[in-house]
């Protein structure tokens, strides 16, 4: 769970701009022999024993993120450019553009779209389904597969961050039912904005008072003010404040949890006995097995049982030698490397 809040924090706060090609606005093929200027392919060493010993791949694709401008404009180094939104406020649920948080709403009650398990069953529902440019993101084996739509294009990255968002989803839902009960004089967009304010400070609270202190430790939270306090509230909020997540942290410093990552993802029962795991490059842009009942619950469940991996100078094979594998392949991308 630990290393899932994280990449989940991580996509609240990032997400680096993707440059396209100019004419085709398509994914630019690095390793194509094509000389172009928004690429920085890895070419991979001789003796590399996975790629080249047993795949044969001296190349593995890197296209340079899109270039932003920094503060008042000065000459300098070229910068990246974060598409969200810098604060932690959940938009990993929201979206951080007001077409996408449309896109997500249901208009009714103040709720969140979301779709059953399967039609006449009493299971809670999930995600709805992402149809429009279904295969951005997404492995589909059959057309009529899709992935999930949320407010952040890599909730289908990996299982964890599907139940992570699915959990989320769900909450905003129950909260924006519990307050039309109480205030049904509220019309949908007082209840949305609402259930969102509370939902974000929900992400921001388990942020600064869970995920963090096991992170920094006490000394650390203590030296940079960054505790809770029990009681009261803060008059330290400053709105001048540049919140800008620089460049540094999103590219170096929080990519310490790559080194968290486990080769497998553990279902658990709801006696948290051990029922079975499927590897990372199973489930890399494919998260169909949340559409099968109860499976969400033991996923979650095995979050909460299996143990991250070490913060050291180790990444799993999973995401050096597959990551975002396809189907039809033994090998994918080195995280590690990227």
């Amino acid at each position: 769970m630990f290393a899932a809040f994280g990449q989940l924090v991580d996509h609240d706060l990032t997400l680096t701009a993707e440059t396209k090609d100019p004419i085709t606005r398509q994914e630019i093929k690095c390793c194509s022999g094509a000389n172009n200027p928004y690429c920085i392919p890895i070419n991979v060493p001789i003796d590399d024993q996975f790629f080249v010993g047993s795949h044969r791949q001296r190349c593995i694709d890197m296209i340079r993120s899109l270039a932003g401008v920094n503060t008042d404009c000065p000459l300098g180094p070229r910068v990246q450019t974060n598409a969200l939104t810098s604060p932690i406020d959940a938009n990993f649920i929201y979206g951080s553009n007001e077409n996408l948080a449309n896109k997500l709403r249901s208009f009714e009650g103040g709720k969140l779209t979301m779709v059953p398990v399967l039609a006449g069953n009493r299971l809670k529902p999930i995600l709805p389904p992402k149809k429009d440019q279904p295969d951005d993101g997404c492995i589909r084996p059959h057309p009529d597969l899709y992935c999930f739509l949320a407010g952040d294009n890599r909730v289908n990255e990996q299982l964890a961050l599907g139940v992570l968002h699915t959990i989320f989803t769900r909450e905003h839902n129950r909260i924006a039912t519990e307050l039309c009960a109480v205030n049904p004089h509220w019309d949908d967009e007082r209840l949305y904005q609402e259930s969102r304010k509370i939902v974000g400070a929900m992400v921001q609270h388990i942020t600064y008072n869970e995920f963090l202190p096991k992170l920094l430790g006490k000394f650390t939270m203590k030296k940079y003010s960054l505790e809770l306090s029990t009681q009261g509230f803060s008059n330290s909020y400053d709105p001048d404040a540049d919140i800008t997540v620089p460049a540094a942290f999103g590219a170096a410093a929080f990519r310490f949890g790559h080194s968290l990552l486990p080769d497998a993802m553990e279902r658990w029962s709801a006696a948290h006995k051990f029922v079975g795991s499927r590897r990372f490059s199973e489930m890399f842009q494919q998260p169909y097995d949340l559409h099968k009942p109860g499976w969400l619950d033991q996923y979650l469940l095995g979050m909460i049982n299996q143990a991250s991996q070490a913060m050291d100078d180790a990444v799993t094979s999973q995401v050096t030698n597959h990551l975002f594998q396809e189907p039809a392949n033994d090998y994918g991308k080195d995280l590690a490397s990227i």
